[in-house]
């Protein structure tokens, strides 16, 4: 019985220790530990299509950000860097950009690109549980406003934009590994 009790101890300190060691987004795919950054792919939950770098040079600043079937490209995957305030970098593990907010814009349905670290806060995003099973809302910190896939397109090639949070499920996202 001694020895159960031990065992079922260490398993309690280890599962603290690494809740303990993961992000403030914890209980979500999204977590990585000690620093370590897991590579995630941002699917959108009405068109179930990743969030994509578009276009042939996938590496060019300003290249739109848009929807396509996932292929696991690393222009399909991005890092969630968290900056210690409630927000996050999102940075494409292909080119090394970040998810940015083109011009700054605060206007709904401007463009979501990839763009060089510039400290913007239109570079910065909140990540917000729907309440509805995984998916969440990713905001923006310049903005206020939401990650959406424009006239809730579930096409290939559909852009992303920013828009008022509406409901919309082509506003939600998952965050899968």
């Amino acid at each position: 019985m001694k020895q159960c009790l031990i065992r079922y101890g260490w398993i309690t300190i280890l599962v603290l220790v690494l809740v303990a060691s993961i992000s403030p987004f914890a209980g979500t795919s999204t977590s990585y530990a000690s620093g370590t950054q897991f590579a995630l792919k941002l699917i959108n939950e009405r068109s179930l299509k990743a969030l994509s770098v578009s276009g042939w040079d996938k590496q060019a600043e300003g290249a739109l950000i848009q929807q396509f079937p996932n292929v696991e490209g690393d222009y399909q995957k991005w890092y969630l860097e968290y900056l210690g305030n409630g927000y996050y970098h999102i940075r494409n593990v292909g080119s090394g950009y970040l998810l940015d907010v083109s011009g700054v814009s605060s206007s709904d349905g401007a463009n979501v690109i990839q763009w060089p670290d510039n400290n913007g806060w239109n570079q910065q995003w909140e990540i917000i549980g729907t309440g509805e099973n995984d998916p969440v809302k990713i905001k923006n910190r310049g903005s206020g406003k939401l990650l959406d896939m424009s006239g809730q397109s579930t096409s290939d090639g559909g852009q992303a934009i920013q828009w008022y949070d509406n409901g919309g499920h082509n506003q939600h996202w998952y965050l899968l590994s």
